[in-house]
């Protein structure tokens, strides 16, 4: 983390090191600053600054819509996830990506804390329709069975 931060802080437009910091975060678990480093991230990638993309901004999206779950923003998770995917498929085409398939998930867990179990179901089986990747599969199945119970 101190070279990440030290990086950053003395290269403060360059986004190989604002992602890297973000990803520190991440490691860390400090939610107050993954949630600010990449909104900071996905703005930079609205205004099309040099070096921050889509492949930038679909991580910053996923990571602000996880912490905002986190938090219990649930509407508002949803938001950033949605869009996560959405620019998932526009980057990979047809092709699944973790972010993808993590989005598909947390989307799941986000309607089921709002006790909407329609489309937490529909995401959790979705999930299952794409390559399984950090056992997002077994945990969609676990979800499901639950509300099969």
């Amino acid at each position: 983390f101190y070279y990440a931060n030290d990086l950053f802080t003395r290269f403060p437009r360059n986004p190989y090191f604002h992602r890297y910091l973000g990803r520190c975060y991440v490691k860390q678990g400090k939610w107050a600053e993954i949630e600010s480093t990449w909104r900071e991230i996905v703005k930079k990638c609205l205004a099309r600054e040099l070096g921050y993309d889509n492949l930038t901004a679909r991580e910053g999206l996923y990571y602000v819509g996880l912490s905002l779950q986190r938090k219990g923003d649930q509407e508002m998770a949803i938001k950033y996830l949605k869009k996560c995917l959405e620019v998932s498929e526009f980057v990979d085409g047809n092709e699944d990506s973790g972010y993808y398939s993590s989005s598909l998930l947390k989307l799941g867990i986000s309607y089921k804390k709002l006790g909407d179990k329609k489309n937490a179901l529909y995401y959790f089986k979705k999930v299952l329709d794409v390559d399984g990747n950090n056992n997002n599969h077994e945990t969609a199945k676990r979800y499901i069975a639950d509300y099969n119970k």
